[in-house]
């Protein structure tokens, strides 16, 4: 018997096995990429909404309260979105960390975006986050300002977002310096700003506008107002406030894993904040497996959690954080691990 005549007796025999195991093969090829790309929508889609105590008033700067009680603030960073599957994993940890918390507002301290994000994942990262209806603000990283989707994209998308608070500002070669006061009626209860770092960090123009920010909320109320600052990059004070907790840890919590990544040049942010007595709580993120919470010269200098499992990480570390102003307008940390 010939080859070919053995062949074809064997396909004969076996075709019906050959085409159940064909198609076996037809279905998981169509079925692998399918569920995960419906595992990935349901991720990065929200379906639960929240009611915060904050009402925008976006054209004068104003959060008002509802009612005379606590705000709570989620403080998130790093989360880095990118055309990466890891990058699924930061939609799944807010929506996590919302529903632990239901925080009253949501603050992103930058590298929102990873080097490749582009334009789509702005868009894709704003309607999720407006989707909660909950106020939120993002500053901007280093990695925003390298990202594809082009720093002035993200401008229009977040300033067009419903509940996004993010404002370009007026600080020159800088985006997205801005502040809102959290009111209920009358009584000015915080002041929070939100400065944009850059790629290295400030210039002497943010010290100027931070000042005049400071000064034109405290002519509006005749006094200074106490507030909160946030940013991406820490500034060169952190390292000085790191060296005392080395003398005596009792003035701080957490620990650093990694050296302190700081801005390049110190413009004397730190001396207005130290000479005005208005921002006693600053909080940022850039070092990924860092948690130090300290305090120095009478300001609370605090690290943001890394929320996703993009870029490196460390995985016992992932999550949030939620500050609490509560009535006497002291301020309390609280760390959220997922």
């Amino acid at each position: 018997m010939s080859i070919l005549k053995k062949i074809k007796d064997f396909i004969k025999k076996h075709i019906g096995k050959i085409k159940v195991i064909s198609l076996i093969g037809l279905i998981v090829i169509v079925l692998i990429p399918v569920s995960y790309y419906s595992l990935s929508y349901f991720a990065i889609t929200n379906f639960k909404t929240y009611e915060s105590n904050l009402i925008i008033d976006k054209e004068n700067n104003v959060l008002l309260c509802k009612e005379d009680k606590d705000v709570k603030i989620l403080h998130i960073s790093d989360i880095q979105i990118d055309n990466y599957k890891e990058a699924i994993d930061p939609f799944k940890k807010i929506k996590k960390l919302i529903s632990k918390t239901t925080p009253d507002l949501i603050v992103l301290t930058g590298d929102n975006l990873d080097n490749s994000g582009e334009v789509k994942h702005v868009k894709k990262l704003a309607s999720f986050m407006d989707s909660f209806n909950i106020p939120w603000a993002p500053v901007y990283g280093n990695h925003d300002y390298w990202a594809e989707a082009g720093i002035k994209n993200q401008n229009e998308i977040y300033e067009n977002s419903k509940y996004c608070l993010f404002k370009t500002g007026d600080v020159i070669n800088s985006n997205g310096n801005y502040y809102y006061s959290i009111k209920y009626q009358n009584t000015t209860k915080q002041l929070l700003i939100f400065m944009d770092s850059k790629e290295k960090g400030f210039s002497k123009e943010h010290t100027i506008w931070y000042e005049k920010v400071i000064n034109d909320e405290a002519i509006k109320e005749n006094e200074i107002i106490q507030s909160m600052l946030f940013f991406h990059i820490p500034i060169y004070e952190l390292s000085l406030a790191y060296d005392q907790y080395l003398i005596n840890p009792s003035v701080g919590s957490g620990f650093i894993k990694e050296p302190l990544s700081l801005q390049e040049e110190n413009v004397g942010l730190f001396d207005k904040i130290v000479l005005l007595q208005s921002s006693k709580f600053i909080a940022f993120g850039h070092d990924h497996v860092n948690t130090l919470q300290i305090k120095y010269k009478d300001v609370m200098f605090c690290y943001g959690l890394k929320t996703g499992f993009t870029s490196y990480y460390d995985k016992d570390i992932q999550g949030g954080c939620v500050y609490t102003i509560k009535g006497n307008n002291e301020i309390s940390l609280n760390r959220i691990y997922l």
